[in-house]
């Protein structure tokens, strides 16, 4: 999450100088840097559900009772730090602020902070997370209640407020997370192990396939008991 998060500012950075350069190579390494922020976030917004479903999965119900103040409280006290920063800067630089931005900005929906969308969105996310997993008792209730949160969330975002697209493009990235962390063993492909089986048996790779519910792939090179390759492949 903190690279993803790295690459995102340096994608608005150099993104934004390169779009605006002269020249044919400056002007697309820009857009390209901008592209690639999309990508980073997508990405960010995919290991922070990862994160919190594997916190679920491995500390249970604790880890979610503190989440609200350990995670939800510190985050909302990060925002308030930096709309504070911002007015203070915006009122020296410019003389003034806009007041309604800077309310808006303590809620959801428009911010005084550049790009602070992401800080918003990522409180209601967490949130979201918060009050799903305290009140679903069954893992798959989880996913589907978080899927029917971002469906509103986005549906909010582009017809209710009509935000740009930014506010919530990227926003199933953070099920997809959830996902494939729950079915990890189910998804992932296994690679590179040994088992060893008598002639007759078979039938133990299937079983074994079964048990562990990963896809063996590749090559099966047999060999005898003097481990030596007896050129038979499967």
């Amino acid at each position: 999450k903190g690279i993803f998060a790295v690459l995102v500012v340096l994608c608005h950075i150099w993104g934004r100088a390169g779009v605006n350069a002269e020249g044919f190579i400056l002007h697309n390494l820009g857009r390209m840097f901008s592209i690639f922020g999309y990508i980073s976030v997508s990405m960010f917004f995919f290991f922070s559900g990862y994160g919190l479903w594997l916190q679920y999965k491995t500390k249970g119900e604790e880890y979610v009772k503190r989440f609200l103040r350990r995670n939800v409280f510190s985050l909302y006290i990060i925002n308030v730090i930096f709309i504070i920063a911002y007015t203070l800067f915006l009122w020296i630089v410019n003389g003034g602020v806009s007041w309604k931005e800077v309310l808006q900005s303590f809620f959801f929906g428009n911010t005084i902070i550049i790009n602070g969308w992401f800080l918003q969105a990522c409180l209601l996310y967490y949130l979201a997370y918060y009050l799903i997993f305290r009140l679903i008792k069954k893992d798959v209730m989880k996913l589907i209640w978080m899927g029917v949160f971002l469906t509103g969330y986005c549906l909010l975002c582009a017809f209710a407020l009509k935000l740009p697209i930014t506010w919530y493009e990227c926003s199933f990235a953070f099920l997809f997370g959830m996902i494939f962390c729950k079915y990890k063993d189910k998804i992932e492909i296994e690679t590179g192990f040994e088992i060893e089986y008598l002639p007759g048996q078979e039938e133990n790779l299937l079983e074994l396939k079964k048990l562990t519910n990963k896809l063996v792939l590749g090559q099966h090179f047999i060999y005898d008991e003097n481990n030596t390759d007896l050129n038979i492949l499967h």
